[in-house]
């Protein structure tokens, strides 16, 4: 039997709080490994390729949050703005929703609560925030 390669990308318009849980939601535990990348994300392709590759259930590469922090660099945090879970991460998450029903800025620290241990892809992607 053959494997599928095909790709499929979605792109959610998330203009309120919680619409980013809810996109994430509609796609969540349904088979298939799932890559986040946020628009404000710019990865090179061999970036993409390196997460696709990752033998890991959740991966992410770092990338910066403020002037000088990355992610990475605060205790406990996850960064989804270039990640990868896998189908068998998400079905594990016994919490209901699996997803969690919370606005934008929470969802990556809750949904890490609930996700394997972060492993952290280097050096950081390009992140276009503008940050005061």
């Amino acid at each position: 039997m053959r494997r599928s390669t095909a790709i499929k990308v979605y792109d959610y318009e998330v203009g309120g709080a919680q619409d980013y849980a809810y996109a994430l939601a509609t796609l969540w535990a349904k088979g298939h490994d799932l890559m986040v990348v946020e628009q404000d994300m710019a990865p090179e392709l061999g970036q993409v390729a390196e997460l696709f590759m990752c033998p890991e259930p959740f991966c992410a590469f770092d990338y910066q949050v403020s002037k000088h922090l990355c992610w990475s660099q605060v205790k406990g945090a996850v960064g989804l703005g270039l990640a990868r879970v896998k189908d068998r991460a998400q079905s594990d998450i016994k919490a209901m929703p699996r997803v969690p029903d919370v606005p934008w800025h929470d969802l990556a620290s809750e949904l890490g609560k609930r996700l394997p241990t972060v492993h952290v892809h280097f050096p950081p992607a390009v992140h276009h925030h503008h940050y005061d």
